[in-house]
């Protein structure tokens, strides 16, 4: 039995023949019930010369445009092609393959079969590296689609593309032109180390979202966890700080090319990355427990489907069941005033710090405190304006310092000044007369 003949359809190709030597067709009709009398005519013919680039040696080479768009095309056909002889993971029959190369200009390219015609259009195609002696399937090519991101590859490189039609049908005429793009640059956190931090929701309302794009957007080369599913060869990536044990993720306004979205959240760093039980979300919402408290946590975004250039935008949401947050020091659920947080002494009318049984703990000894009630400072805590007062009622130059030491502010002979541009906290107030001499200090929150 001469490999590869055997044929349930009404056409076959055999090839690799002796010329001279006599070979004998069988031929019987598929069914196993007696007294059929099909009759047929047989013809042998002899198929024209196979294409140029039949082989891996004669690869045609193509010209990538030097951007997105394909400006220079490069006609293909598979007619009378026959088989390399390769094995590979890929699927359909590469009995008819033909063969392209090209060099490398960016670490990623786009590859487009366009203008798919003839007697079937569902084509196939695959990367290989090497040399025609020793090609190497690039891992994750195999495609059944007409277009590709090639991405991870050495500028400068040469790469094989195999095309073929998926079906194992002799006979195939299919055309088809071929395009080579470099593709746009890809969103600024295309990987884990570039990932946009999200605005945490005290409640489940969405107020604060942050929109997001997988347009461009490349692997990122983590593998697949097991729970979860979808190609993550256009993921991106979002960080935030969780705020309770609990959070529900969304993604919003998903529009584009496909709306099919998947997430998976992680925790660790970008180095070494920690995949979440349970975070495996094909909804557009999921709400993941088991969260510390001050971690950040990673968030994967990607299209389920592995056809490649989507265009696809959403916004991220991350809220909070409001109940999850305990009352702070002053009462509020969830508010900034809990231990070990600035607070202002009312006794004492300074600085301090909220403790674990919400007392208000001075940041000064009792001397120091003694000092602060020559000069009344008001309002304290201030957001925007600060006045101050000394026993004679005369104006002072004051220079403002933080809790490290630094000087942040000065301001010559005022009674009131200015504090709008500091960042919140807790400064300590130099008071100087018109001879330079310290004649106060004050500490004073800024809110």
């Amino acid at each position: 039995l001469i490999e590869g003949s055997c044929s349930d359809g009404d056409f076959s190709s055999v090839s690799g023949l002796t010329i001279g030597e006599t070979y004998y067709v069988q031929v019987y009709t598929y069914t196993d019930e007696g007294g059929q009398d099909t009759q047929f005519d047989v013809c042998i013919g002899t198929p024209g010369p196979p294409p140029l680039n039949d082989e891996c040696a004669g690869a045609e080479a193509l010209v990538p445009n030097t951007g997105s768009e394909c400006v220079t095309t490069t006609q293909g056909t598979v007619l009378n092609a026959t088989g390399s002889g390769l094995t590979s993971d890929c699927n359909g029959t590469p009995d008819d393959d033909v063969w392209y190369s090209f060099t490398a200009t960016n670490t990623a390219h786009i590859f487009q079969i366009l203008n798919v015609a003839g007697s079937n259009t569902d084509l196939y195609h695959a990367l290989w590296s090497g040399d025609c002696n020793n090609l190497t399937l690039v891992p994750n090519s195999c495609n059944d689609g007409d277009a590709s991101m090639f991405s991870g590859l050495t500028i400068g490189e040469t790469y094989y593309v195999q095309v073929y039609t998926y079906t194992s049908e002799p006979g195939q005429n299919t055309t088809y032109d071929l395009c080579l793009t470099v593709p746009g640059p890809p969103p600024a956190n295309d990987e884990c180390t570039g990932a946009v931090g999200l605005t945490v929701n005290l409640d489940e309302q969405c107020g604060n979202v942050t929109p997001g794009t997988v347009e461009n957007a490349t692997g990122s080369g983590l593998p697949l966890n097991t729970d979860c599913y979808g190609t993550p060869d256009d993921d991106v990536w979002f960080s935030f700080t969780a705020l309770a044990t609990e959070h529900t993720i969304s993604l919003l306004n998903v529009e584009g090319s496909t709306t099919d979205m998947y997430m998976a959240l992680w925790t660790g760093d970008c180095n070494d990355l920690i995949f979440m039980d349970g975070s495996c979300s094909d909804p557009e919402e999921m709400t993941i427990d088991g969260l510390t408290v001050g971690t950040t946590y990673y968030l994967q975004v990607y299209t389920y489907t592995s056809t490649p250039l989507q265009t696809s935008t959403f916004d991220v949401c991350v809220g909070t069941d409001p109940t999850l947050f305990p009352p702070d020091c002053e009462g509020v659920p969830g508010g900034p005033a809990v231990p070990g947080t600035p607070c202002i002494n009312e006794e004492f009318n300074v600085g301090g710090t909220w403790t674990q049984n919400c007392l208000c703990q001075p940041n000064v000894g009792i001397e120091e405190i003694a000092a602060e009630r020559g000069i009344a400072l008001s309002p304290n805590p201030a957001s925007t304006e600060l006045y101050l007062t000394v026993p004679d009622g005369r104006t002072v130059s004051v220079k403002i310092y933080d809790l490290l030491g630094h000087l942040v502010m000065e301001e010559a002979m005022a009674k009131h000044i200015s504090i709008a541009h500091l960042a919140p906290g807790t400064y300590t107030l130099i008071a100087l007369n018109n001879k330079a001499e310290q004649v106060g200090h004050a500490r004073f929150v800024k809110r």
